[in-house]
């Protein structure tokens, strides 16, 4: 099985009614444009998370020819399940990052709904993780090298780990993380831009939740000023 993405949000605004776009609007106006759409599935999915289907056509930038006519660009139609939780003001995509962040751009434009990524604090967080299988290093200063990645257990407590932190800029992590309920093992993978990856299989999604918001309780949120 794929990994599976989480990406995570703060929500200052949410809508539950249902909310088809261009459609419901000017079909003229907005042309061309890609369709979103969010619907409520089922309430109190999982401890207080209601579950959404949302759909969004998203825009992959390539070029090409069909039907004798050239093209720049194509919509590829993608659905996925986002969980809202009222009173945690928190929102869970089930997306990968990019085609998550697009979604959220373009459905926080019709003032409805206000989405807002998690941003990772890697200084927070590094040392709150008990071992790291994987780190990838961006922004670099360094002439001959921008950006890096190191493997290995315990890879966060290396020589070289330490020098490219002070250099860079950690933009993704992969860790190895026991579940306080199950004490199971995983394999977790955390991204600044917001994303924990799942790269084990689970039985079902309430599964793939409880280890999400484990791993954001434990190790990604902050205390409360």
């Amino acid at each position: 099985m794929a990994a599976k993405a989480y990406l995570l949000c703060n929500v200052l605004k949410f809508s539950q009614e249902e909310f088809i776009a261009p459609i419901q609007e000017s079909l003229l106006e907005y042309e061309g444009e890609p369709e979103i759409q969010i619907k409520l599935a089922r309430t109190d999915f999982f401890n207080g998370f209601d579950q959404f289907v949302c759909h969004h056509d998203f825009k992959v930038k390539v070029y090409g020819k069909a039907f004798n006519k050239y093209f720049n660009y194509y919509f590829l139609p993608l659905d996925f399940y986002l969980f809202y939780n009222r009173d945690l003001r928190l929102a869970l995509l089930s997306v990968k990052s990019k085609i998550g962040l697009d979604f959220i751009d373009n459905l926080n434009k019709y003032k409805r709904h206000e989405l807002v990524p998690i941003e990772i604090d890697f200084e927070y967080i590094l040392p709150r993780i008990t071992e790291m299988t994987g780190v990838w290093i961006s922004k670099i200063n360094h002439n001959n090298l921008k950006t890096a990645g190191y493997f290995g257990h315990h890879v966060n407590k290396s020589k070289e780990f330490e020098e490219a932190v002070k250099e860079g800029t950690v933009s993704s992590a992969q860790i190895k993380y026991i579940s306080p309920l199950t004490q199971e093992e995983h394999t977790i993978g955390i991204s600044k831009k917001g994303t924990i990856t799942l790269y084990d299989t689970f039985n079902q999604i309430e599964d793939e939740l409880e280890i999400v918001l484990s791993v954001y309780n434990n190790i990604i949120k902050k205390p409360a000023i």
